[in-house]
């Protein structure tokens, strides 16, 4: 991209160029983080790479700062796609005189994956959980099927306190629950922590079987070129 600053800008990061080698830092990065293509935080600190403290930003390099960003739509610019969390990185090389842009955001994607528990495995490990099991097969019947959905993500999850079935909704029991919550730990432990997971529990009388549909929740931080440095 083509960067828009003006000559007033120019000065202004001269001027905070100073300040900072004031206090003995040659170079510093400010990080904003944006969502939905806005702003969603920011401290007011400047951090030199030369391991020295933080330096305290002011209130004009702060404009300066919002000023670049809104004339040349970075947070627009930043993310591929607005639903996506990004951040925009402000290196100031204060010997140098130059301020470059740099952009990364988290993009978000899925791994598959299935496993099956047939009667027989599900009588070895506890009769009770077999018979909740057959109940919800001759519930069913021949030609039916019914599912339980799940959804977790942030250290927290849930599966749906129903199975649906063919549009319909029907209870499921305590016993069925515990059950569900088992088979789901023992298939990916830790599948509502961090980014989660979703995913469907089938209940197939046809074949004997409680299938599982799991998609594991990924996100990965993506550099996005901007292509952004001027001299000042």
């Amino acid at each position: 991209m083509q960067p828009e600053i003006t000559e007033d800008q120019l000065k202004s990061l001269k001027l905070f160029a100073i300040y900072c080698q004031g206090y003995g830092a040659d170079e510093v990065n400010h990080t904003i983080y944006t969502m939905n293509c806005e702003e969603d935080w920011r401290d007011n600190e400047f951090y030199p790479t030369n391991g020295i403290s933080s330096i305290e930003g002011y209130d004009r390099i702060n404009e300066v700062l919002d000023q670049i960003i809104d004339q040349n739509e970075l947070f627009e610019n930043s993310v591929t796609d607005c639903e996506n969390r990004g951040q925009l990185v402000f290196n100031i090389d204060c010997k140098e005189r130059t301020l470059t842009i740099n952009a990364w955001e988290w993009q978000y994607g899925y791994n598959e994956s299935s496993a099956s528990w047939t009667l027989e495995e599900i009588k070895e490990d506890d009769e009770d959980y077999y018979n909740e099991v057959i109940q919800v097969f001759e519930m069913l019947g021949d030609g039916r099927t019914a599912s339980v959905s799940f959804e977790g993500g942030g250290d927290s999850g849930s599966l749906d306190n129903y199975m649906d079935i063919e549009g319909q909704s029907e209870d499921i029991s305590a016993g069925l629950e515990d059950l569900l919550y088992r088979l789901l730990a023992s298939h990916y432990g830790g599948w509502e922590n961090n980014e989660g997971s979703r995913g469907d529990f089938i209940f197939n009388p046809s074949d004997g079987e409680i299938q599982l549909e799991f998609l594991e929740n990924t996100e990965e931080e993506v550099s996005v070129p901007l292509n952004f440095t001027i001299k000042f």
